[in-house]
């Protein structure tokens, strides 16, 4: 974004879209946040989203979406993916 002076790393020449990339680059870690509201919903973000969770959700839809497609093709092609009578 290019929101921090390159000749003065103290002023901030461009918005902060709080990326934390001052915090990853500064060696001295004297880059900090002390928004009230920012901690606020950083602190309810890390309570809410603290344990890891299974990604089910991605994996059940790639389930239906093959089931479906699946589904389509009999339709249009029975003779590919159904077995014939006998």
């Amino acid at each position: 974004m290019g929101s921090i002076d390159p000749g003065d790393v103290r002023k901030m020449t461009g918005i902060c879209i709080k990326c934390c990339a001052c915090f990853k680059r500064c060696p001295v870690s004297a880059r900090y946040f002390d928004d009230e509201g920012y901690l606020y919903h950083k602190t309810e973000l890390e309570d809410m989203y603290s344990r890891r969770a299974e990604n089910s959700f991605f994996y059940d839809l790639i389930l239906l979406l093959y089931g479906l497609f699946d589904i389509l093709m009999q339709i249009k092609k029975p003779g590919i993916y159904m077995t014939p009578k006998s």
